[in-house]
Protein backbone atom coordinates (compact mmCIF):
# COMPACT_ATOMS: atom_id res chain seq x y z
CA UNK A 1 0.00 0.00 0.00
CA UNK A 2 1.14 3.58 -0.76
CA UNK A 3 -0.28 5.79 1.60
CA UNK A 4 0.44 9.91 0.59
CA UNK A 5 -1.21 12.15 2.97
CA UNK A 6 -4.42 12.76 1.51
CA UNK A 7 -4.79 9.33 -0.35
CA UNK A 8 -3.64 5.82 -0.15
CA UNK A 9 -2.97 3.68 -3.58
CA UNK A 10 -3.70 -0.04 -2.99
CA UNK A 11 -4.13 -3.30 -5.06
CA UNK A 12 -3.77 -4.63 -8.37
CA UNK A 13 -5.62 -4.32 -11.68
CA UNK A 14 -8.24 -2.11 -13.26
CA UNK A 15 -8.05 1.57 -11.75
CA UNK A 16 -11.01 1.90 -8.91
CA UNK A 17 -11.43 5.56 -7.26
CA UNK A 18 -13.36 5.71 -4.58
CA UNK A 19 -15.19 8.60 -2.77
CA UNK A 20 -16.23 8.78 1.19
CA UNK A 21 -19.03 10.35 2.96
CA UNK A 22 -19.03 13.69 5.21
CA UNK A 23 -17.67 13.27 8.57
CA UNK A 24 -15.75 10.03 7.30
CA UNK A 25 -12.64 10.17 5.66
CA UNK A 26 -11.10 7.29 2.87
CA UNK A 27 -10.28 5.05 5.56
CA UNK A 28 -14.20 4.00 5.65
CA UNK A 29 -13.20 1.83 2.03
CA UNK A 30 -10.47 -0.18 4.06
CA UNK A 31 -12.75 -3.42 3.97
CA UNK A 32 -13.39 -2.65 0.56
CA UNK A 33 -9.70 -2.59 -0.23
CA UNK A 34 -9.17 -5.58 1.76
CA UNK A 35 -11.82 -7.39 -0.05
CA UNK A 36 -11.07 -6.58 -3.90
CA UNK A 37 -7.06 -5.55 -3.34
CA UNK A 38 -6.13 -8.79 -5.82
CA UNK A 39 -8.28 -7.76 -8.44
CA UNK A 40 -8.04 -4.00 -8.66
CA UNK A 41 -6.13 -1.00 -7.64
CA UNK A 42 -7.84 1.46 -5.42
CA UNK A 43 -7.01 5.33 -4.71
CA UNK A 44 -8.95 6.01 -1.94
CA UNK A 45 -9.12 9.75 -1.43
CA UNK A 46 -9.74 11.96 1.07
CA UNK A 47 -11.99 14.91 0.26
CA UNK A 48 -11.70 18.38 1.45
CA UNK A 49 -11.69 18.93 4.93
CA UNK A 50 -11.24 15.07 6.14
CA UNK A 51 -8.87 13.05 6.84
CA UNK A 52 -5.21 14.24 5.77
CA UNK A 53 -6.97 17.19 3.94
CA UNK A 54 -7.71 20.55 6.13
CA UNK A 55 -10.33 22.54 5.31
CA UNK A 56 -10.47 24.79 2.09
CA UNK A 57 -9.85 28.39 2.79
CA UNK A 58 -12.63 29.49 0.37
CA UNK A 59 -15.34 29.64 2.17
CA UNK A 60 -17.93 31.85 0.90
CA UNK A 61 -17.46 30.52 -2.80
CA UNK A 62 -16.82 26.46 -1.56
CA UNK A 63 -18.26 24.14 -4.25
CA UNK A 64 -18.37 20.52 -5.50
CA UNK A 65 -15.81 22.29 -8.07
CA UNK A 66 -13.33 21.78 -5.82
CA UNK A 67 -13.89 19.02 -4.66
CA UNK A 68 -13.32 17.53 -8.59
CA UNK A 69 -10.52 19.40 -9.08
CA UNK A 70 -8.44 17.78 -5.79
CA UNK A 71 -10.06 14.59 -7.19
CA UNK A 72 -8.78 15.21 -10.50
CA UNK A 73 -5.42 16.21 -9.50
CA UNK A 74 -5.17 12.85 -7.50
CA UNK A 75 -6.34 11.06 -10.16
CA UNK A 76 -3.59 12.85 -13.05
CA UNK A 77 -0.58 12.13 -10.47
CA UNK A 78 -1.71 8.41 -9.99
CA UNK A 79 -2.70 7.38 -13.25
CA UNK A 80 -2.23 10.28 -15.81
CA UNK A 81 -4.98 11.57 -18.07
CA UNK A 82 -6.05 8.57 -20.22
CA UNK A 83 -6.35 5.47 -17.83
CA UNK A 84 -10.33 4.92 -17.31
CA UNK A 85 -11.61 4.29 -14.40
CA UNK A 86 -14.39 2.65 -12.40
CA UNK A 87 -16.05 5.74 -9.85
CA UNK A 88 -17.34 4.47 -5.88
CA UNK A 89 -18.92 7.54 -3.64
CA UNK A 90 -20.78 7.13 -0.68
CA UNK A 91 -23.57 10.16 0.40
CA UNK A 92 -21.36 13.55 -0.15
CA UNK A 93 -19.02 11.08 -2.24
CA UNK A 94 -21.99 10.01 -4.37
CA UNK A 95 -22.49 13.16 -5.59
CA UNK A 96 -18.68 14.36 -6.07
CA UNK A 97 -19.04 11.44 -7.73
CA UNK A 98 -21.96 11.48 -10.52
CA UNK A 99 -20.26 15.35 -11.01
CA UNK A 100 -17.07 13.61 -11.98
CA UNK A 101 -19.15 10.80 -14.12
CA UNK A 102 -20.47 13.74 -15.88
CA UNK A 103 -17.06 15.53 -16.27
CA UNK A 104 -15.52 12.50 -17.69
CA UNK A 105 -17.71 10.53 -18.65
CA UNK A 106 -15.42 9.13 -21.71
CA UNK A 107 -13.06 7.57 -18.85
CA UNK A 108 -14.97 6.70 -16.14
CA UNK A 109 -15.35 2.85 -16.99
CA UNK A 110 -18.41 2.20 -13.94
CA UNK A 111 -20.22 4.34 -11.49
CA UNK A 112 -21.21 2.86 -7.94
CA UNK A 113 -22.98 4.90 -5.28
CA UNK A 114 -24.94 4.70 -2.17
CA UNK A 115 -26.97 6.94 -1.46
CA UNK A 116 -25.97 10.02 -3.24
CA UNK A 117 -27.26 13.04 -1.45
CA UNK A 118 -27.93 15.51 -4.77
CA UNK A 119 -30.39 17.57 -2.29
CA UNK A 120 -30.46 20.39 -5.17
CA UNK A 121 -32.85 17.57 -7.18
CA UNK A 122 -35.47 17.52 -4.23
CA UNK A 123 -38.59 19.87 -5.30
CA UNK A 124 -39.02 22.21 -2.55
CA UNK A 125 -42.17 21.96 -1.91
CA UNK A 126 -41.83 18.20 -1.63
CA UNK A 127 -41.34 16.98 2.34
CA UNK A 128 -37.71 15.43 1.75
CA UNK A 129 -36.20 18.70 0.73
CA UNK A 130 -38.11 20.46 3.85
CA UNK A 131 -36.75 17.55 6.41
CA UNK A 132 -33.17 18.05 4.73
CA UNK A 133 -33.49 21.95 5.20
CA UNK A 134 -34.48 22.06 8.31
CA UNK A 135 -31.68 19.90 9.75
CA UNK A 136 -29.63 22.42 7.81
CA UNK A 137 -30.95 24.73 9.25
CA UNK A 138 -30.84 23.68 12.88
CA UNK A 139 -27.13 22.68 12.96
CA UNK A 140 -26.27 25.78 11.14
CA UNK A 141 -27.86 27.97 14.08
CA UNK A 142 -25.97 25.69 16.54
CA UNK A 143 -22.58 26.62 14.48
CA UNK A 144 -23.57 30.46 14.79
CA UNK A 145 -24.03 29.49 18.83
CA UNK A 146 -20.82 28.00 18.66
CA UNK A 147 -22.41 24.81 20.39
CA UNK A 148 -20.28 22.59 17.94
CA UNK A 149 -21.04 19.32 20.07
CA UNK A 150 -25.17 20.09 19.40
CA UNK A 151 -24.68 20.63 15.86
CA UNK A 152 -22.62 17.24 15.35
CA UNK A 153 -25.37 15.56 17.43
CA UNK A 154 -28.32 16.44 14.85
CA UNK A 155 -26.25 15.77 11.88
CA UNK A 156 -25.26 12.62 12.91
CA UNK A 157 -28.30 11.52 14.65
CA UNK A 158 -30.37 12.26 11.46
CA UNK A 159 -28.34 9.68 9.25
CA UNK A 160 -27.78 7.33 12.17
CA UNK A 161 -30.77 7.45 14.29
CA UNK A 162 -31.54 8.87 17.74
CA UNK A 163 -29.33 9.10 20.30
CA UNK A 164 -26.32 7.27 17.92
CA UNK A 165 -23.73 10.63 19.17
CA UNK A 166 -24.65 10.30 22.74
CA UNK A 167 -24.03 6.71 22.90
CA UNK A 168 -20.54 7.33 21.73
CA UNK A 169 -17.17 7.51 23.66
CA UNK A 170 -16.11 10.89 24.53
CA UNK A 171 -12.71 10.61 21.90
CA UNK A 172 -15.29 9.28 19.19
CA UNK A 173 -17.23 12.19 19.70
CA UNK A 174 -14.44 14.78 19.55
CA UNK A 175 -13.43 13.19 16.27
CA UNK A 176 -16.92 13.98 14.76
CA UNK A 177 -16.75 17.52 16.20
CA UNK A 178 -13.43 18.47 14.55
CA UNK A 179 -15.60 17.73 11.01
CA UNK A 180 -18.62 19.58 11.34
CA UNK A 181 -17.66 23.42 10.05
CA UNK A 182 -16.89 21.07 6.74
CA UNK A 183 -20.24 19.62 6.70
CA UNK A 184 -21.76 22.92 6.65
CA UNK A 185 -20.02 23.71 3.52
CA UNK A 186 -20.56 20.25 2.03
CA UNK A 187 -24.25 21.50 2.28
CA UNK A 188 -23.18 24.32 0.60
CA UNK A 189 -21.61 22.89 -2.19
CA UNK A 190 -24.42 20.33 -2.47
CA UNK A 191 -27.72 22.87 -2.89
CA UNK A 192 -25.63 25.39 -4.93
CA UNK A 193 -24.86 22.43 -7.35
CA UNK A 194 -25.43 23.38 -11.18
CA UNK A 195 -25.90 20.12 -12.67
CA UNK A 196 -29.22 19.20 -13.63
CA UNK A 197 -31.57 16.08 -13.32
CA UNK A 198 -30.67 16.01 -17.57
CA UNK A 199 -26.91 15.84 -16.96
CA UNK A 200 -27.37 13.26 -15.01
CA UNK A 201 -29.05 11.39 -17.66
CA UNK A 202 -26.45 11.49 -19.81
CA UNK A 203 -24.54 9.26 -17.64
CA UNK A 204 -24.36 5.95 -20.14
CA UNK A 205 -22.35 3.51 -18.49
CA UNK A 206 -23.44 0.74 -16.04
CA UNK A 207 -24.37 2.46 -12.82
CA UNK A 208 -24.94 0.42 -9.63
CA UNK A 209 -26.76 2.75 -6.66
CA UNK A 210 -27.49 1.24 -3.10
CA UNK A 211 -30.00 2.31 -0.51
CA UNK A 212 -30.62 1.14 2.84
CA UNK A 213 -33.71 0.00 4.29
CA UNK A 214 -34.10 2.63 6.98
CA UNK A 215 -32.13 5.66 5.96
CA UNK A 216 -34.13 9.03 5.99
CA UNK A 217 -36.43 10.32 3.83
CA UNK A 218 -33.85 13.12 1.91
CA UNK A 219 -31.72 10.50 0.46
CA UNK A 220 -34.41 7.64 -0.05
CA UNK A 221 -36.04 10.27 -2.19
CA UNK A 222 -33.16 11.41 -4.28
CA UNK A 223 -32.27 7.77 -5.08
CA UNK A 224 -35.96 7.44 -6.45
CA UNK A 225 -35.50 10.07 -8.31
CA UNK A 226 -32.06 9.10 -10.10
CA UNK A 227 -34.13 5.38 -10.39
CA UNK A 228 -35.67 6.93 -12.85
CA UNK A 229 -33.42 8.85 -14.89
CA UNK A 230 -30.00 6.98 -14.96
CA UNK A 231 -30.04 4.73 -18.18
CA UNK A 232 -27.82 1.56 -18.02
CA UNK A 233 -28.79 1.27 -13.38
CA UNK A 234 -28.90 -1.75 -11.23
CA UNK A 235 -30.15 -0.67 -8.26
CA UNK A 236 -30.05 -2.57 -4.71
CA UNK A 237 -31.66 -2.27 -1.00
CA UNK A 238 -29.62 -3.55 1.88
CA UNK A 239 -30.78 -3.97 5.80
CA UNK A 240 -29.28 -0.84 7.52
CA UNK A 241 -29.71 3.24 6.75
CA UNK A 242 -27.55 5.63 5.38
CA UNK A 243 -24.01 4.44 6.87
CA UNK A 244 -24.70 1.04 5.96
CA UNK A 245 -21.25 1.00 3.59
CA UNK A 246 -19.67 1.38 7.15
CA UNK A 247 -22.43 -0.21 9.34
CA UNK A 248 -22.99 -3.44 7.05
CA UNK A 249 -19.92 -2.88 5.04
CA UNK A 250 -19.77 -6.96 4.06
CA UNK A 251 -23.36 -7.02 2.55
CA UNK A 252 -22.64 -3.68 0.81
CA UNK A 253 -19.38 -4.60 -0.25
CA UNK A 254 -20.59 -8.35 -1.76
CA UNK A 255 -23.18 -6.18 -4.16
CA UNK A 256 -19.90 -3.93 -4.79
CA UNK A 257 -17.91 -6.86 -5.85
CA UNK A 258 -19.97 -8.79 -8.18
CA UNK A 259 -20.88 -5.45 -10.29
CA UNK A 260 -17.12 -4.45 -10.36
CA UNK A 261 -16.24 -8.26 -11.71
CA UNK A 262 -19.22 -8.27 -13.63
CA UNK A 263 -18.21 -4.96 -15.62
CA UNK A 264 -14.06 -5.38 -15.10
CA UNK A 265 -13.75 -9.03 -16.51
Amino acid sequence: MDITPGYTVCGQGPATVLLHSSMSSKDQWKPLISLLAAKFKFISIDLSGYGDNGLPLNHQTFSTEDEVRLAQRIMTKEMGNETPFHLIGHSYGGAIALKLAVKMLDRVKTLTLFEPVTFHLLPPEEAAHKEITKIREQFTHALIEKDKAVATQLFIDYWSGKETFTNLVPKNQALYIRYIEKVLLDFQALFNESLTLEDYSGIHIPVCMIKGETSPLSSLQVFRILERSLPYLSSYSVPGGHMAPITHFKTVNTIIEKFLISQAY
